[in-house]
């Protein structure tokens, strides 16, 4: 999980929140999710998402909302709220 925002930064994405959330079990794996918070434009956003496809773990991007438009040095830049969701292989 600490890997997305480390790919958040390097697609210029500022990280403004990661909040892990408790596991939940699904029989044989768990869901692992976490909620972050973004602030950049939509192409760095497009970048961070192609970026989590291209990881070698299932990541799923999901409830994204993005609000809060802003100019800024003629670029339109995002508030970015999301859940991200990696999962785990649960052994008995």
């Amino acid at each position: 999980m600490t890997n997305l925002a480390t790919l958040a930064k390097d697609s210029g994405l500022e990280v403004t929140s990661f909040s892990p959330k408790g596991e939940v079990s699904k029989g044989f794996y768990a869901e692992v999710p976490a909620a972050l918070d973004l602030v950049g434009t939509y192409h760095q956003i497009a970048e961070f998402a192609q970026a989590v496809g291209k990881l070698s773990r299932i990541v799923n991007l999901s409830n994204l909302d993005l609000s809060s438009p802003k100019v800024v040095d003629n670029l339109a830049v995002l508030k970015i709220k999301c859940k991200v969701t990696t999962f785990r292989f649960v052994e008995k």
